[in-house]
């Protein structure tokens, strides 16, 4: 269930940076709150994906980059 909520709320909080009007963006505002109370209803999960998160940011922010250009890439 917190993973839901989780991905309910940042869902909503992609879609609300993107929305243009205040309606829309009280809309995506209430479902990040619905995401935020989904998560806190059930604490147990909310380690769950606290550690989940850290371990996706942590493996996608150490990717390594090719900038050289010389290399051939058959």
């Amino acid at each position: 269930m917190a993973a839901l909520g989780a991905a309910l709320g940042y869902w909503a909080l992609r879609k609300c940076m993107i929305a243009t009007n205040t309606g829309e963006k009280i809309l995506y505002g209430v479902l990040i709150g619905v995401g935020a109370l989904i998560i806190l209803s059930n604490l147990h999960g909310v380690l769950t994906v606290a550690i989940v998160v850290a371990l996706i940011y942590f493996l996608t922010k150490n990717k390594r980059k090719t900038t050289n250009t010389n290399t051939f890439d058959y």
